[in-house]
């Protein structure tokens, strides 16, 4: 209010000093403030609504996991049952092949010896031929068995990597969630402290 070299009285104002800054302008300042405040309140609303969807969805995937799991040991024990009962089939038809080879060797002593007719002979060989055809055909069945049992073992594997990825995935998202929940409520008590302060 003077320049350098006025005269002055007592009482006079000299100078004010104001804090000005460029949002004081805004006559509507503390109910736009009021706005961001209402806006970032209904965002944190959200991400706790998120972080509890997440949270349910990791629940949901636990049990679902278990269950596919369960089904898995399930497929597994029972290739490992049928690989029992292949088992003893093979035995029970490898003595059947050596039984019917027996019986075609003492039928071809005998047929030489002649005792026995060439009929006879060509009967027990084809016997021979259809036992051993059985006991190639329970090994192979014995092997496929045995790929089923490694494929039970490779399929509980996938399982649980598979859920890991997909429990640690939700759980990244929840995490990210709380933390950008965090910042907005960090925001919001600044805002609320903005906006005292512009009332006052």
């Amino acid at each position: 209010y003077v320049r350098e070299g006025d005269r002055g009285r007592k009482g006079d104002t000299i100078l004010r000093i104001s804090e000005v800054k460029s949002e004081y302008m805004d006559p509507n300042l503390v109910a736009r403030t009021g706005q961001q405040i209402d806006a970032k309140s209904a965002s944190a609303l959200s991400y706790r609504e998120k972080i509890a969807q997440l949270s349910n969805q990791i629940v949901a995937l636990q049990e679902e996991r278990r269950l596919k799991l369960d089904q898995a040991k399930n497929k597994l024990l029972q290739a490992k049952l049928k690989i029992v009962q292949d088992s003893i089939d093979l035995i029970a038809a490898k003595n059947d092949e050596r039984i019917a080879q027996i019986q075609l060797e003492r039928t071809e002593l005998l047929e030489k010896d002649g005792f026995k007719s060439p009929a006879d002979v060509e009967d027990k060989n084809l016997k021979a031929r259809t036992t051993m055809a059985k006991a190639n055909s329970q090994e192979q069945k014995l092997l496929q068995t045995r790929n089923e049992v490694i494929n039970a073992e490779i399929e509980l594997g996938s399982i649980q990597q598979s859920y890991a990825e997909k429990i640690a995935k939700a759980r990244g998202d929840q995490f990210t969630a709380q933390s950008s929940q965090l910042d907005v409520e960090a925001q919001v008590s600044k805002l609320e402290t903005d906006r005292t302060n512009y009332q006052i």
